[in-house]
């Protein structure tokens, strides 16, 4: 059955090389998502459509972001890295699956010229590596996850996005910022009107869509028996 679990990569918009949105967007154009899938989750997936699984209340389809290497590698050159370049991706977890995942995006993005180098973090390491201001963060690319434990949209992005989320106050570790988003999904917590909220969650979950702060991958399955 569908879950509220999101896995994407987080990219540190402090960093030069990510403050140029066709890079992200090159990146997310990068993954072969359905591949991942398969090569990672047994099938067990589905590819992200959005900012949040759609059984999150208030998510929308966005997508998917499409598998275009070549759009990727086009994107590259005109922001200014032809040749691609050199990047550190972390795992904020280690275990199988997660190294399946790391490997097979070192490879994807190598095919558009940009060479990863990958480190999976046990939990002591993901404290100490990830819970820095912007001028004392190490962090490039990070491996993540997240669930909205309210099963609304709000829970889904405000701990991971807003600009008041920067870590290390919470998990904002790729600092970004966005008016729009601040701005709406505030108003939406003082709001009860459904149609309202849903315009405000619209107008934000757009920003972050168009900003690509993230590579969005797959949504998880719930696998029981």
């Amino acid at each position: 059955t569908p879950s509220i679990m999101l896995r994407f990569v987080e990219m540190n918009l402090t960093k030069p090389v990510f403050k140029d949105v066709r890079v992200r967007q090159a990146l997310n154009y990068a993954v072969n998502k359905e591949a991942l899938v398969k090569v990672a989750f047994a099938g067990y997936a589905d590819v992200a459509e959005g900012i949040a699984p759609l059984s999150v209340d208030y998510a929308v389809k966005l997508g998917p972001w499409p598998y275009d290497p070549q759009k990727a590698k086009a994107l590259l050159k005109e922001a200014g890295y032809p040749n691609g370049f050199e990047v550190e991706l972390w795992s904020g977890y280690n275990h199988t699956t997660a190294s399946k995942i790391i490997q097979f995006l070192q490879q994807q993005f190598a095919q558009v010229g940009v060479k990863v180098s990958i480190l999976a973090m046990e939990a002591g390491q993901r404290n100490e590596y990830l819970l820095k201001k912007p001028e004392d963060a190490k962090l490039n690319m990070l491996y993540a996850g997240w669930s909205s434990s309210t099963g609304e949209l709000d829970w889904a992005l405000r701990p991971l996005l807003a600009t008041a989320s920067w870590a290390p106050v919470a998990g904002n570790y790729g600092f970004y910022s966005s008016k729009v988003l601040d701005d709406s999904f505030t108003k939406a917590l003082l709001t009860t009107d459904r149609a309202e909220k849903t315009k405000l969650y619209n107008a934000g979950q757009d920003a972050i869509w168009n900003d690509a702060p993230w590579i969005f991958l797959i949504n998880e399955q719930n696998v029981s028996a």
